[in-house]
């Protein structure tokens, strides 16, 4: 967390190194687990717009399997069906928890992350389990959501500021 002093009142920012508003400095506090959230997300979204799957000649994105789901047979159950058809909420989801990290809201952040990191972890798991060879995309987003898992650990763990 980066705290700001301007004249004794502390507000979330920079930390007072003298008088005067012209020297202030920034102090690093915990930044480990926004750093990571944000890594995380940031290896979510990379890895959702890369090929997952080889179909046909090319490789095709999450995105464009989504609408594919029931045709190419890899979500049978209504459960793995419903899971799916969120998933175009996903670069929301990674966002709002690498903000809420950044902004101190701790629990928000550890919250959204161990579900969306599960939930991406899991849709990864059907990639994976799908009849067609898996592409580069598919790894890239599961590496991203235990990263967003760990994040949702370390912000839950830490020492408030």
């Amino acid at each position: 967390m980066l705290v700001l002093e301007i004249k004794g009142h502390s507000l979330h920012g920079v930390e007072r190194s003298g008088c005067g508003l012209a020297s202030f400095r920034f102090v690093p506090r915990n930044l480990a687990a926004p750093s990571m959230a944000t890594a995380g997300a940031a290896a979510v979204l990379v890895g959702s717009f890369l090929p997952w799957l080889r179909s046909g000649s090319r490789g095709r994105s999450s995105y464009e399997l989504y609408g594919l789901v029931g045709r190419l047979g890899f979500a049978e159950s209504a459960l793995a069906r419903r899971g799916v058809s969120v998933w175009p909420l996903v670069p929301v989801l990674v966002v709002a928890v690498a903000v809420a990290a950044w902004w101190g809201r701790r629990w928000l952040s550890a919250g959204l992350g161990v579900g969306a990191g599960v939930y991406v972890a899991t849709i990864c798991v059907l990639g994976w389990r799908a009849p067609l060879p898996a592409s580069a995309g598919v790894a890239v987003s599961f590496a991203g959501a235990i990263v967003l898992v760990g994040a949702a650990g370390a912000h839950a763990w830490a020492r408030p500021a």
